[in-house]
């Protein structure tokens, strides 16, 4: 056994963080000691670490403090950011943190800055002449927003929006004439992603100020995940995994698959942005069947434990990496389908996690 480690979660309750902290508990080397930390007290995963903790908002003078006082007095060893909008902020002041002994498991702040915004990402792409970039434009008023909709072929094709920073499926919306809006109020969830152009109109007439969105090409075909472990730049390891069921920008149902297209273009996206560790990249297939980069989020997605249960645990190998230690990368089974579902919880008045209730 190698020697024992504390490992500090932060965003604890978001979706990435039960499957880092479980692929980390069967990593089969040594024994792991885990914080965890977030602002939201109601958690199921406050439940799977040892310690929990409620820190200060991230966005408040106070937060980082409270990380490095905890880090330095419970003596952790590695500092795992989960959350998308604390990544810059941990990359920022990895050099602090290293000089009280922790590593930080994030890429480095300049290829952050790329990868988390939509708008740069699709930029930077364009100026790589990198085959995976979609069709786009980006929009700073009403009349941009039209005019690059109808140059990417509304109202006879498909088209699409999203702001360039978000999480999840978060601002996400399909512009089409032929969306039945009877069948849309009867039989869609309130959240359905399903407009057309005059009803976007209506609803950023009141915008001050406009919103900075990406307009893009409406991709029809399959959806594809990618999880690559890479250390500068380099892929160690690449895993797509093809979409069947989602909820909300995170799979429900999905299978490992070693499409060579996708795992060509995920590497040269990872070697021209100089990731590392643990990078998720999401794909769509055109009409054609070419595949089209739609996010890059450099950091633990929320079904990295489909490529720990294909024989890679990536969230594990990342953190030796943090170390300096050597890894080495073990045999992916494709083919593995990962189903999710739910599970509940039971807690007494005092907070305290119940076991199972009998019925006797």
């Amino acid at each position: 056994m190698m020697r024992d480690l504390v490992v500090l979660i932060t965003g604890c309750g978001s979706q990435g963080a039960y499957g880092a902290i479980k692929s980390l508990q069967v990593n089969g080397e040594r024994n792991i000691h885990f914080l965890g930390v977030d602002v939201d007290p109601f958690i199921a995963n406050r439940y799977v670490v040892n310690e929990f903790y409620v820190p200060p908002r991230r966005n408040t003078p106070e937060f980082m403090p409270f990380i490095m006082d905890l880090t330095a007095r419970k003596a952790v060893d590695v500092i795992y950011p989960i959350p998308t909008s604390e990544l810059e902020m941990f990359a920022a002041r990895r050099e602090e943190f290293e000089s009280q002994g922790q590593r930080v498991v994030v890429s480095s702040l300049e290829s952050l800055k790329t990868a988390n915004n939509k708008a740069r990402l699709f930029q930077w792409m364009e100026e790589q002449n990198l085959p995976s970039t979609p069709q786009y434009r980006i929009v700073k008023s009403w009349d941009e927003l039209e005019s690059a909709a109808y140059a990417l072929g509304y109202p006879d094709r498909r088209v699409c929006f999203k702001p360039p920073l978000s999480t999840g499926s978060q601002g996400f919306r399909v512009l089409d004439t032929k969306i039945d809006r009877l069948t849309l109020l009867l039989y869609a969830n309130p959240t359905s992603t399903w407009m057309d152009l005059d009803e976007l109109a209506r609803i950023l007439e009141s915008a001050d100020p406009f919103p900075q969105l990406v307009v893009m090409e409406y991709l029809p075909g399959d959806e594809y995940d990618v999880d690559v472990l890479a250390l500068e730049g380099k892929s160690l390891c690449v895993i797509p995994r093809r979409n069947q069921s989602m909820w909300y920008g995170m799979s429900l149902i999905c299978t490992t698959e070693p499409h060579t297209e996708i795992m060509m273009m995920s590497k040269q996206i990872v070697a021209s942005l100089g990731l590392s560790y643990v990078v998720s990249l999401s794909f769509k297939l055109d009409a054609n069947g070419h595949a089209k980069i739609i996010e890059i989020n450099p950091r633990i997605p929320g079904s990295i434990i489909s490529a720990t249960m294909a024989g890679v645990n990536m969230p594990y190998l990342a953190v030796k990496l943090a170390l300096g230690e050597s890894v080495e990368i073990p045999h992916v089974r494709w083919g593995r389908q990962m189903i999710r579902y739910w599970e509940e919880m039971f807690l007494s008045p005092e907070g305290e996690l119940l076991k199972p209730i009998s019925t006797g």
